[in-house]
């Protein structure tokens, strides 16, 4: 017999709907805001499928943009969770890429328009 398994997205949720909707058991986010997550979940396995969709796209563009790559995804998170008070520290260890100024306000200005407290 084989043996049954489940699974499940990751890449911080980008592809969650997509995943999902070809029978995903869950998404491993990894995620500085898990209550994005938590409520196209609920929507979904709800059945509120339009719901789902409408959270998702309303934090599409701070999925994509914390999601660029592991590197950048390590900063993102560090930055948002440090500004929420879960670490004491914004600090990635080396090596990595350069999170800069510019790169901290655009994630900000992407959490801020998604609603996410930073």
């Amino acid at each position: 017999a084989m043996p049954s398994f489940q699974v499940f997205g990751g890449l911080g949720g980008q592809f969650l709907l997509e995943e999902l909707a070809r029978g995903a058991a869950g998404c491993l986010p990894g995620s500085a805001f898990p209550e994005v997550h938590v409520a196209i979940w609920s929507a979904w396995q709800s059945g509120r499928r339009d719901e789902a969709a409408a959270v998702y796209r309303a934090h599409m563009a701070l999925l994509r943009f914390a999601g660029q790559s592991a590197d950048w995804s390590h900063h993102a998170y560090k930055t948002l969770l440090h500004r929420r008070g879960v670490l004491s520290s914004p600090q990635v260890r080396p090596p990595t890429v350069e999170f800069d100024g510019i790169a901290r306000e655009q994630l900000l200005g992407h959490a801020a328009a998604a609603g996410i407290p930073a």
